[in-house]
């Protein structure tokens, strides 16, 4: 980017600089032709026919006399090729200023850039800022809260899930970053829901990774969901905010999007200014330009009686079994 636009400065200060060589050749070209040839000439002129006159007058001294009309004739050739000599360095200064313009990145401009190519440098030189895609959808929460907004507005909800109260063996990886929300026999997900379709820009690029889904799933993503059997004893499930698709009553049903159309090993472009989590799909934790990966898992003890548990479609990579246990990829 810098390159290119140096290359044009460059161009334009060597046009600029043989328009200046070029004018004052002309310059010295005219000085020398009004103060020197032109006395010069003027003066040979006379002392020529001083000459003559003098040969008419004295045939005695003509022959000497001709010896110095030739020499002054040759004074006047020598200054001759002189003129000559700079009226073709004139020459192939404009020959030069000509090659130089037809040649330049600007094309057959003077000095002046055109404002498309303007537009064109510009747009290399400013590197627009990387933005969440567009379409409507949600992240998990980190303890750090919602991702930089770079050109989303986030929108917060929490689902707490009353999981089994008899022996309750909830469990999760040592320095998992959810946003706090885990106990023994309860625990939290916490969202971060974008709602405007059209902020942001761009799509999600291919890969493996999943994400909920909010009214649709973004393009390259196929839908699935989990359904969680939650305590079913004195049931103390409950929700606020802005929450993932899904049904939020005494169990727990919650939609995703997920996409499997890329090597989870070659990284993909998303903002990187601040921490966030994606699920890992099939393969492992999809790399990120500019991040850092850590593979966490959190693994709820769902109801033990008449479990009813399901999966169906994309969803998350599920290994708990009976139970539900989620895999999340957390990016720093």
């Amino acid at each position: 980017m810098t390159t290119i636009h140096q290359q044009v400065l460059d161009m334009d200060n060597r046009l600029l600089a043989i328009e200046r060589k070029y004018k004052e050749s002309q310059e010295r070209l005219e000085d020398d032709i009004v103060e020197t040839m032109d006395p010069a000439i003027l003066d040979l002129d006379d002392r020529l026919q001083a000459v003559l006159n003098t040969t008419n007058e004295n045939s005695e001294a003509a022959i000497s006399n001709k010896n110095e009309s030739s020499r002054l004739l040759g004074m006047v050739n020598a200054f001759s090729l002189r003129v000559e000599t700079v009226e073709n360095r004139s020459v192939s200064l404009a020959q030069e200023q000509e090659d130089l313009r037809a040649n330049s990145p600007c094309g057959a401009c003077r000095a002046e850039l055109t404002e498309e190519i303007i537009n064109t440098v510009m747009s290399q030189l400013v590197e627009e800022p990387l933005e969440w895609p567009t379409g409507t959808y949600g992240l998990p929460r980190t303890n750090t809260g919602c991702p930089e907004p770079a050109g989303v507005n986030w929108r917060t909800g929490v689902r707490r899930h009353d999981t089994e109260d008899t022996a309750s063996s909830n469990s999760w990886s040592s320095g998992l970053h959810f946003d706090g929300g885990m106990w023994r026999n309860d625990m939290e997900q916490k969202f971060c829901m974008k709602t405007i379709s059209s902020d942001g820009s761009g799509s999600w690029p291919s890969g493996s990774y999943c994400i909920f889904r909010k009214y649709w799933c973004p393009s390259g993503f196929q839908p699935g969901e989990i359904y969680w059997d939650d305590e079913d004893s004195s049931n103390g499930n409950s929700h606020s905010g802005e929450l993932p698709d899904g049904t939020y009553d005494t169990n727990t049903l919650i939609k995703y999007c997920c996409r499997s159309d890329g090597d989870v090993n070659t990284p993909i472009s998303l903002p990187n200014g601040s921490p966030f989590y994606l699920f890992r799909y099939r393969q492992g934790c999809q790399r990120v330009e500019g991040m850092n990966v850590q593979q966490e898992f959190f693994s709820w003890d769902d109801e033990d009686s008449g479990n009813a548990n399901r999966l169906h479609g994309a969803h998350p990579y599920d290994d708990g079994g009976s139970n539900h246990r989620l895999h999340y990829c957390y990016y720093s």
